[in-house]
């Protein structure tokens, strides 16, 4: 993993591991420490850091290793993390919808990709109970990253459940 990576998942408070299972069609499986999610739910109450319960101001990384299970099997986590993860939050849009376009929130962000290893490290600052949607787009190998049609599309969903002390 490249440096900034590591730097952040060092230094941060809670890192959830995500194994996103990637299958044709759109269709996709998470897992968690291998157990199956069918959405991801982020709550501070009941954490704790360093012994001590998790607060406002702590965060989660969210780590997403890519398993490509599609028929072609040459999905890849694109260079640039802007354009491997959009969100769209109940703040954006009541109810929040999957982007289909570009989409940030300043809350919850990608921060960074190892493409040599299938990783995309985002983000979760957001500290508002409330659901969230987004979309991780992936690339073919070899799949020129400036063309916007080459990306192949993923749509789960997020709650935020953060009450933290």
């Amino acid at each position: 993993m490249d440096k900034k990576c590591d730097s952040l998942l060092a230094a941060a408070p809670k890192t959830v591991r995500i194994t996103f299972h990637a299958k044709d069609g759109g269709q996709y499986e998470m897992k968690e420490n291998g157990v199956k999610k069918t959405s991801l739910v982020f709550n501070k109450t009941g954490q704790t850091v360093g012994g001590q319960p998790m607060k406002k101001k702590d965060y989660f990384l969210i780590e997403f290793t890519l398993k490509d299970e599609t028929t072609a099997g040459n999905l890849q986590v694109p260079p640039n993390p802007i354009e491997a993860f959009w969100v769209c939050t109940a703040r954006q849009q009541n109810p929040p919808t999957c982007p289909t376009t570009a989409s940030y929130d300043s809350d919850i962000f990608a921060v960074c990709v190892d493409p040599d290893k299938g990783i995309l490290t985002v983000r979760n600052e957001d500290d508002v109970v409330e659901d969230f949607m987004f979309t991780l787009r992936f690339l073919p190998a070899g799949a020129d990253p400036k063309v916007p049609a080459n990306y192949v599309a993923y749509d789960p969903i997020g709650q935020n459940q953060n009450g933290g002390s």
